[in-house]
């Protein structure tokens, strides 16, 4: 029974040397994975470096192509000759402007260079930058009126575009910030918390801004201003320049030259089409006159 025992159930054969080396070998470059690798966040941060790798190629092929963040229009101004790397390099490269410039060094004090400047500057775009080839261009040529009403043109574009950024930076909500889910400053913790350092320093920088924006449209109103002025000298018969002056003295806070503008425009053209228009105006720039005067006197003497 032993025998037949130990036929039914043989025991195992040990495996020999051979067996053993056939027998293929897990791969080394794969460990099995922990349970931290497993984990979403760390699967993220294995993966963020590609992202950020995505992220930079896309930055450089849009600064490339679309000149986002160099001042330029991207391939358009690479075609045209006129992209350098840097975003400088679209204002100088301008042929216009270039020839201008080269005219301007060569002789300081010839007049139609400077007119040529302006007039290039204009047609790249940049009505800021024609102001100053302009001034000199007046001073050379004092007389030149079409010359002198194209630069109280700039001064009011110039004044109309800052107070358009002044506006949008009244409007920033960015002043704000910071502000949403904190509780209410009257409340006794708001008067606690106070006003977060981070929002203060922002409000003061737009504030400054602001300021220096303010600033900046006044003495573009006053330019303009001047230059008014000198053509009103050169023709005191044009009634037109008196409503322009009297419009920029406005703007400038000048009620009193304003009025005397008006009322002089009055007096040169009285049945011009604007005229009413300017009466209206003038109406409610001079003070409403006193009654104290029409009061009867009720103390009996």
């Amino acid at each position: 029974m032993a025998r037949g025992g130990a036929q039914r159930n043989p025991a195992p054969k040990a495996e020999g040397a051979a067996e053993v080396a056939k027998r293929p070998e897990p791969p080394r470059g794969k460990q099995p994975k922990s349970f931290e690798d497993q984990l979403f966040f760390s699967r993220i941060r294995r993966r963020a470096k590609w992202v950020f790798v995505f992220l930079a190629v896309v930055f450089m092929l849009s600064f490339v192509l679309f000149g986002v963040g160099s001042g330029s229009s991207g391939l358009g101004d690479m075609l045209n000759g006129s992209w350098i790397f840097g975003g400088g390099g679209a204002k100088s490269s301008t042929p216009g402007i270039r020839k201008a410039q080269k005219l301007v060094t060569a002789n300081g004090k010839d007049a139609s260079a400077y007119r040529a400047l302006a007039t290039a500057y204009q047609a790249a775009g940049r009505p800021d930058e024609a102001i100053t080839p302009l001034v000199t261009y007046t001073q050379l040529k004092p007389k030149d009126s079409d010359a002198l009403l194209e630069l109280a043109s700039l001064y009011g574009g110039r004044a109309q575009r800052l107070t358009t950024q002044a506006q949008i930076k009244q409007a920033y909500p960015l002043l704000g910030a910071g502000t949403t889910f904190l509780p209410d400053a009257t409340t006794p913790i708001g008067k606690a918390l106070g006003i977060d350092p981070s929002v203060q320093a922002v409000q003061s920088i737009e504030s400054a801004r602001i300021n220096d924006l303010s600033t900046k449209i006044s003495t573009a109103y006053a330019d303009q201003v001047g230059v008014y002025k000198k053509l009103v000298v050169l023709d005191p018969q044009d009634a037109s320049l008196l409503v322009q002056l009297g419009q920029a003295q406005q703007q400038t806070g000048d009620t009193t030259g304003a009025i005397a503008s008006f009322k002089t425009f009055l007096k040169l053209a009285p049945d011009d089409p604007l005229a009413g228009a300017v009466q209206t105006q003038l109406t409610s720039l001079q003070p409403a006159p006193s009654t104290m005067s029409k009061v009867p006197s009720t103390s009996g003497n």
